[in-house]
């Protein structure tokens, strides 16, 4: 009778820990409806008692490894940039406090929670919210989140919480089956970002796809609710106009099940999965051909007038937010300066090595791969690792990674020692 109590506890506790992660990544839209304006700032102030939470079980647990040092260096370097800056509070609020994605679950502060399950859920009610913005900001009188209310300027002082609105386009598919329905306004979703959030949605349909190609426990205790999930996202990141998510999503798909055997299809399919990419955003071939060789340029020249801008204390150690390159790789060096720039591709290969040291005998975790890899493609196009909720996800699995890397490493050290 305990152990059923127990179990039934546990199966509470597990819920109740999932149902707060999806509301505290869907904040960012969810504050816009008019009922709910109150949370404006709410996502500050729970990313702030998280990372607070985290960090202190995170210290007191001690017995550190490389992960845990790079993070902690990443951290120092990203405090003294936002010292340099010139909003302290907005550089942290963007930079610093998503990493309590990693304590938390470092430290297995949600232990009563599956990820997978949490990523399962979050997609199917993250894809929900962009189809019902999408939905009542075109087609109906009643908007379900009240942009408008606010201006631009305020909105965009929130950083993490940016937007845009009057961003109307043409949208193809929609073009060639319904032309009268084909002007739309882009959903902003969870991101704030068209982009980001297009992407979202095609990182978890990458998520879903290996679930299903590697047979995943999760799979067979919850096949149904993966189908739905699936077609959701897929009319999500349809709806989001996303070129960035589509391109993911299309090149993602194609290397998710290349083998020896089809390769030869892969390397024929990539260029036409490539063009129809574009083509959902609106490019025809041509088009597309002369955005992009001139588009090229105007980023390079941007990013090279931004770093002879740039004084030399913020090349070293960044904190300059107002020079903005498109690829926001471009950004790094201006933002976390030649030191925070490479303590981040350090920390890359610190997590790959952790990873494969963490994981070695089992492919039940390689789901994740997509998600880590997607976000950092987004940065390609606009969208910062650093954007919430996208950074608090990316910081959120390599806390976990972490996690079970410190749990492989004790028992190794166990085993040679007995």
């Amino acid at each position: 009778m305990n152990i059923v109590r127990q179990k039934l506890l546990s199966f509470r506790l597990s819920s109740l820990v999932i149902i707060f992660y999806i509301i505290l990544l869907s904040l960012k839209q969810i504050r816009f409806v008019d009922d709910f304006q109150f949370l404006y700032y709410s996502p500050y102030m729970l990313l702030a008692i998280l990372f607070f939470i985290g960090f202190v079980l995170f210290l007191y647990a001690g017995r550190f490894h490389i992960l845990d040092l790079m993070i902690l260096l990443l951290l120092c370097s990203l405090i003294v940039s936002a010292i340099n800056s010139d909003n302290v509070f907005l550089f942290l609020t963007v930079y610093v406090l998503p990493i309590a994605g990693y304590f938390v679950f470092r430290v297995n502060l949600t232990k009563h929670m599956d990820i997978y399950k949490l990523f399962l859920y979050l997609s199917i009610f993250i894809s929900s919210l962009l189809i019902v913005e999408f939905i009542t900001e075109n087609y109906t009188n009643n908007k379900v989140f009240n942009y408008e209310g606010l201006s631009i300027e305020y909105i965009q002082k929130g950083a993490i919480y940016g937007g845009n609105r009057m961003d109307k386009n043409v949208h193809p598919i929609l073009q060639l089956i319904a032309p009268e329905y084909s002007y739309v306004e882009r959903p902003l979703g969870v991101a704030m970002a068209p982009q980001l959030s297009g992407v979202l949605m095609a990182c978890f349909i990458l998520f879903l796809l290996s679930i299903i190609k590697y047979k995943h426990y999760l799979y067979f205790s919850h096949r149904k609710t993966i189908y739905l999930s699936m077609i959701m996202l897929f009319i999500a990141l349809f709806m989001s106009l996303s070129g960035t998510g589509m391109l993911i999503f299309m090149v993602g798909s194609l290397l998710l099940f290349a083998s020896k055997r089809n390769m030869f299809y892969i390397v024929f399919l990539a260029p036409l999965f490539v063009y129809l990419a574009l083509f959902s955003r609106g490019y025809t071939y041509d088009g597309a051909g002369v955005f992009l060789l001139t588009y090229s340029f105007k980023l390079f020249n941007l990013f090279y007038s931004n770093l002879l801008s740039a004084d030399f204390v913020t090349l070293i150690i960044g904190g300059n937010t107002n020079q903005t390159a498109d690829i926001d790789y471009l950004n790094f060096i201006v933002r976390f300066g030649v030191i925070g720039s490479t303590l981040f591709l350090l920390l890359l290969l610190v997590v790959y090595y952790c990873w494969g040291k963490a994981f070695r005998y089992t492919i039940m975790d390689l789901p994740l791969i997509p998600v880590v890899l997607s976000i950092l493609m987004a940065n390609f196009h606009y969208d910062s690792i650093y954007r919430y909720p996208a950074s608090f996800l990316f910081f959120m699995i390599i806390g976990y990674i972490s996690y079970h890397y410190s749990i492989s490493h004790n028992n190794y050290k166990k085993n040679i020692n007995t």
